[in-house]
């Protein structure tokens, strides 16, 4: 082996280069930079003896296949974006394996970069490259072994449950996406190979087949995946065959294996003969990629030192694996289509809701269409009151201002004073007069009242305007003899009289008025509750109750009503919101 372990299963030193391990496997990171981890995907140390981009030793992360002769170097960020330092990433089964391990232990960071090398290429660089500037495929020489890293598989199959077992174990560590739990169609993986993967990926090729035979092959699988896997079997008509399809220049086709229990079997082949864009009938199709689901499981059955795995070798190793992942892959996807259905659930009631509330917002509008043409009218009947009372306050101001003014004006001599309070007794005497004039006016109309009523009629128009300001200075009441009403009036206000003894209740029975006040009443307190929402909007008849109090309010011209309702409505539309939400 080209790395050696203490007596607790710690890396010490990989091909030659001692490690220093600060955070195991399996224990929380402490970091300033981000809150703590759990280091479920790999430990984290150093090389000792490096020197880094920050001056310290070179930083590495330690998954659980030290045996993998591929090695990632990951090319940092920094805060801004910028590059910041290299990760050497060791003990990983492929690329995508080592990102997954690097984000889930850095609280989600995405790298710059990746490169993939062999071990050979990593110590030259540890030597002789630029720890300052991101790594490149350039930054160390060729290697020919670099293309065949993974000719050794990891695995002892004699025991093949076991094996599967223990590999199944491993890549749970570092399966962060739960790629081995997603199910996969046809569409999604090929999908996944042919435009989502991006850069270069080790050639794995582990079977070749003639193209003309492709169909007669894969029914081949089909029956030795049937035979290896006993009671999991392929689904009927399980097996799909894709079209051509381009990935990096090279034409490739997938064939698709779906089990009963919902997992798919998928094999990649390609031709890499010296016309890569043209497929012949007798063109060559090399393996280079097998997955379980969405989880690359190539190293299962790549080639041993240097030969090819047989067809009933592949079959008996996938199918192992597919058996020890099938209750997990069932129990996940039963949890997920209950997650489903209950979405699908909730999305159904906020569409029946939203109608609800679209319904009731297409109310509201019709509503304040109606008032606002009324709220207008009020407003400019109140304009013109509202000017005249301000002109008026203006006038009343203006008027105190005047008399203010000529109150500061010079104050009258002892002179003025004098005739001034002469002429206050003048009048004090002409008023004396006026007021026995007034009594005698007032005999006169007493007189008048008792004799006969004739047409003589006032010799001109000023003793007629004289005589009807007397008349109008004192009340008919008191012109008329007390003692003597006119006949009638007692009677009159005799029956006026309210019985004490009795309420208005006994007085009259109950009319359709009263009924009609009961039901304002209640539909009031009905309004109210759903304003203070205490009303249960999802009672059964609720909607009805609405509907007949908005028919009956509606328009009604009771403008208490209106405004309550336009209030009610627009609780009711909030609550719809918050259930919504």
């Amino acid at each position: 082996m080209n790395y050696v372990t203490n007596q607790n299963g710690e890396l010490v030193s990989y091909h030659g280069i001692p490690v220093n391990i600060e955070i195991p496997i399996r224990t929380y990171r402490f970091c300033s930079t981000f809150a703590p981890v759990y280091m479920v995907s790999a430990s984290y140390g150093e090389f000792a003896g490096t020197k880094g981009a920050d001056g310290e030793p070179i930083d590495c992360y330690i998954g659980q296949f030290l045996g993998s002769e591929q090695i990632f170097i990951i090319n940092q960020a920094d805060k801004y974006g910028n590059f910041d330092e290299h990760k050497v990433m060791v003990g990983f089964l492929s690329k995508d394996d080592a990102i997954s391990a690097y984000s889930a232990c850095t609280n989600g960071l995405s790298p710059l970069s990746v490169v993939v090398c062999s071990p050979a290429q990593l110590l030259y660089w540890i030597k002789k490259g630029n720890k300052n500037e991101p790594i490149t495929n350039n930054s160390f020489p060729f290697d020919p072994e670099s293309e065949n890293v993974m000719e050794n598989n990891l695995y002892d199959w004699h025991d093949c449950d076991v094996t599967a077992a223990k590999a199944l174990y491993d890549m749970r560590h570092i399966d962060t996406d739960e790629q081995l739990l997603e199910p996969a169609t046809y569409d999604s993986v090929v999908n996944e190979i042919s435009e989502v993967e991006n850069g270069e990926f080790a050639v794995f090729d582990a079977l070749a087949m003639q193209r003309l035979k492709l169909e007669k092959s894969a029914m081949l699988f089909g029956r030795v995946f049937n035979r290896s896997g006993k009671e999991l079997q392929i689904a009927e008509n399980g097996i799909q065959i894709s079209e051509p399809f381009k990935k990096n220049g090279t034409t490739n086709i997938a064939m698709v294996f779906e089990l009963v229990d919902g997992q798919t079997i998928t094999c990649f082949l390609h031709n890499p003969d010296k016309t890569p864009n043209q497929l012949k009938p007798d063109d060559i199709l090399v393996a280079w990629r097998w997955m379980l689901n969405k989880k690359d499981i190539t190293i299962l059955v790549a080639p041993e030192k240097g030969k090819d795995q047989n067809i009933n070798e592949i079959g008996r190793r996938v199918m192992a694996l597919a058996k020890k992942n099938s209750k997990r892959f069932t129990d996940a996807n039963a949890r997920r289509k209950q997650r489903e259905e209950n979405n699908r659930i909730i999305e159904e009631r906020i569409a029946s809701k939203e109608v609800i509330l679209k319904d009731l917002m297409l109310q509201v509008e019709l509503l304040q269409s109606r008032k606002d043409p009324v709220q207008r009218e009020d407003n400019n009947q109140a304009a013109p009151e509202m000017g005249a009372k301000q002109e008026q306050a203006t006038q009343t101001a203006g008027n105190d201002t005047t008399e203010s003014d000529e109150d500061k004006q010079d104050q009258p001599s002892e002179d003025s004073k004098q005739n001034h309070d002469t002429t206050d007794a003048e009048n004090k005497q002409d008023t004396d007069t006026e007021q026995t004039g007034v009594e005698t006016s007032s005999s006169s109309v007493e007189q008048l009242t008792d004799q006969p009523e004739t047409d003589t009629k006032p010799e001109n128009e000023s003793e007629a305007a004289e005589t009807e300001s007397n008349e109008t200075d004192k009340p008919i009441e008191q012109n008329i003899d007390q003692d003597q009403p006119e006949p009638g009036i007692a009677e009159a206000t005799q029956n006026e009289k309210p019985d004490l003894a009795t309420t208005p209740e006994d007085q009259e029975p109950r009319t359709a008025t009263d009924s009609e006040s009961d039901s304002k009443t209640l539909d009031m307190e009905f309004l109210n509750n759903l304003i203070s929402g205490t009303q249960d909007i999802d009672a059964s008849d609720f909607n009805s109750r609405l509907d007949e109090i908005v028919k009956k309010y509606d328009e009604s011209g009771d403008e208490q009503m209106e405004s309550l309702l336009g209030v009610a409505i627009d609780a009711y539309a909030s609550q719809l919101d918050k259930l919504s939400a």
